[in-house]
């Protein structure tokens, strides 16, 4: 299974720890959003709990970093996972923390945009108190870089002195994004993206996904198959080639580009995800004449071939920047709609 699901190191790593029944107190698994760090915490709060588990004790003990890979994951992983049959995914604890309603099992999430005070001083005044029916308590914290400077002084008095039976699961991009004082107080667990080639399987197998369809969704994914599934879900493809066609409307009548704009500022959920298709739809007609075997959109290989050819590559270039600029300016809370025009006005060739 390890092969297939390409988390070989974290399975193995989270799995010896497990048979050994030794775990750090404290655990970061790192690597960019997508790659299936919550699903893995999850499960192995529910292997460490599953009444097939061994006895566990936690330990302060910090060795080297761990690499992997990420892959796909059931919720939150299938039976037998980390090996050994844990976790089994059918006794009373494994149950409860599928569903979400075991006691003993705290998760903290940012409140808005940081990780507050309030809430690490309410998981404080719970640590204090013993387990209530888990064999150790996990603490889960999703997007642990988000602790501000006050939550992350009071979280490290836990990690200093860890209650009895808690393990805490630091949730971050990178460890360098936690405090120096908290870093270095967990053992890394670090997840790298899937290959194309993982995600694209996947997306057949488990998804039932047109082989020619996952491949290009596979290549726009930048190795999380979470976000595969999203852009999926959203109708990726069909809605690149709407985007294609009124992009190529917009240079044949530069005014259309006002109206584009104001139906993409509306579509706010899908707008990131629309201008990643432009930018990347850009980047291929850019490539095509110097490496046509790196393109995203193979699908359409045809239809890049021919209008590559229109225009010379800093032209190109310079309309990738100008959809580049306007996700610089959107994530930087400068009006979308002004953001937006400006963009259609360079891509209809005004500028």
């Amino acid at each position: 299974m390890t092969a297939r699901t390409g988390q070989e190191w974290p399975i193995r790593y989270l799995g010896r720890i497990l048979a050994n029944g030794n775990v750090p107190h404290a655990l970061c698994f790192t690597g960019e959003d997508g790659l299936g760090k919550e699903n893995v915490a999850l499960g192995f709060a529910m292997a460490c709990n599953c009444e097939g588990a061994p006895a566990l004790s936690t330990s302060r003990s910090l060795p080297g970093r761990r690499e992997a890979a990420a892959g796909p994951l059931t919720a939150p992983v299938p039976a037998g996972f980390f090996g050994q049959g844990l976790p089994c995914g059918v006794c009373v604890p494994c149950r409860k923390i599928h569903s979400g309603h075991h006691p003993d099992i705290l998760r903290v999430k940012p409140a808005g945009v940081w990780t507050r005070i309030g809430q690490i001083r309410s998981l404080l005044d719970t640590l204090a108190l013993k387990p209530s029916e888990g064999k150790v308590r996990v603490v889960i914290l999703s997007q642990a870089g988000t602790l501000n400077a006050e939550a992350g002084n009071a979280l490290l008095k836990a990690l200093e002195e860890p209650p009895d039976r808690t393990i805490f699961l630091l949730l971050a991009v990178q460890k360098s994004d936690l405090l120096p004082t908290i870093s270095s107080r967990c053992q890394e667990v670090r997840f790298v993206p899937l290959s194309t080639g993982n995600i694209a399987e996947c997306l057949v197998e488990r998804e039932g996904v047109d082989r020619s369809a996952a491949g290009v969704v596979a290549a726009w994914a930048n190795g999380s198959l979470d976000r595969a599934r999203r852009i999926m879900e959203r109708s990726g493809l069909r809605r690149r080639d709407w985007l294609v066609d009124a992009l190529a409307a917009v240079e044949a009548r530069p005014l259309l580009g006002m109206a584009l704009a104001e139906l993409l500022a509306a579509g706010k959920e899908d707008l990131e995800q629309d201008l990643e298709c432009l930018q990347l739809w850009l980047r291929d007609l850019l490539v095509y004449p110097f490496a046509p075997e790196r393109l995203v959109n193979k699908d359409r290989t045809d239809k890049i071939a021919a209008l590559s050819a229109r225009r010379e590559p800093m032209e190109w270039m310079g309309r990738f920047r100008a959809v580049e600029a306007a996700r610089r300016s959107l994530n930087k809370n400068i009006n979308r709609r002004l953001a937006l025009e400006v963009m259609m006005e360079r891509l209809s060739g005004r500028w």
